[in-house]
């Protein structure tokens, strides 16, 4: 996360790392926050690969919308599927 969903500069710490598997495939989710001397943003992320493509879903909020916003970015995240 830090060298690729996150500009220079930016304190990142993951909160979370998991993978699952929907309907034979694998994916992998985290969650990290990236913090900089002005504002904290909470990402969230799901990956898969099919037919040798790689699939990315990202999503987030800054730290003021996390708290009402971070179960519904949960609920997105885990809904990503390729068909």
């Amino acid at each position: 996360a830090e060298k690729v969903l996150s500009p220079p500069g930016q304190e990142v710490k993951i909160t979370e790392a998991k993978e699952k598997d929907i309907d034979g495939r694998a994916y992998y989710q985290f969650g990290f926050t990236a913090k900089n001397n002005r504002y904290t943003r909470h990402t969230l992320v799901s990956a898969t690969i099919d037919k040798g493509k790689y699939y990315i879903f990202v999503t987030g909020a800054n730290e003021r919308r996390w708290g009402t916003m971070g179960e519904k970015l949960q609920k997105v995240v885990d809904s990503f599927k390729v068909m």
